[in-house]
């Protein structure tokens, strides 16, 4: 499985680097929408692998 990065509230500029990091480290980048901010790492990570 790979390693996921959960990011919230994070500007374009620093999305775009932290997106090329994630390749070069072979991290996946979820950002974190304020809707979800009240829901469990866990039920997040469920929704990503269910994508």
């Amino acid at each position: 499985m790979q390693p996921v990065l959960l990011t919230f509230n994070v500007s374009e500029a620093k999305a775009n680097k932290l997106l090329l990091l994630s390749i070069y480290y072979k991290v996946r980048v979820q950002p974190v929408l304020k809707e979800e901010f009240g829901f469990t790492i866990a039920s997040i990570l469920e929704k990503i692998q269910m994508k």
